[in-house]
C-alpha cells in the first residue's frame, strides 16, 4: 500500500534526525573534553560535521533542490571517512588496539 511505504519513509526520516542530532550532540561533547589536544585538523573536522549537519537540514528545506541533498551526501561519505581515520589515529595514540 502506497499509504504505509509513505509512513515508512517518514518515520525513517525522523529517526535519522534523531541519529543525526545524538551524533553532533556527542561531537560537541568530545570536542569539549578533548579540547586541551586539538589542533587545526580537528577543528576543521567539527566543522565538516556541523556542515554536513546543516547542509542535512538545509536538504529537508529545500527538497525542491536536488544539489543541496546531492551536496549533504557528499559531505557525509567524506566525513565518514575522515571520521574513521580521526577514530583510528585517537585509539591507536590511546593504546587500546595495542596487542
Amino acid at each position: 500500500c502506497a499509504f504505509e511505504d509513505k509512513e515508512n519513509k517518514r518515520a525513517g526520516i525522523i529517526i535519522h534526525k534523531l541519529a543525526s542530532l545524538i551524533f553532533l550532540i556527542l561531537c560537541l561533547v568530545h570536542t569539549v573534553v578533548e579540547r586541551k589536544g586539538m589542533d587545526k585538523k580537528k577543528y576543521l573536522l567539527l566543522v565538516l560535521v556541523l556542515i554536513d549537519f546543516i547542509s542535512g537540514i538545509m536538504g529537508m528545506i529545500l527538497s525542491e533542490l536536488p544539489w543541496v541533498l546531492a551536496l549533504h551526501r557528499v559531505l557525509s561519505v567524506i566525513g565518514a571517512c575522515f571520521l574513521a581515520v580521526h577514530l583510528f589515529v585517537y585509539h591507536k595514540k590511546s593504546g587500546l588496539f595495542s596487542i
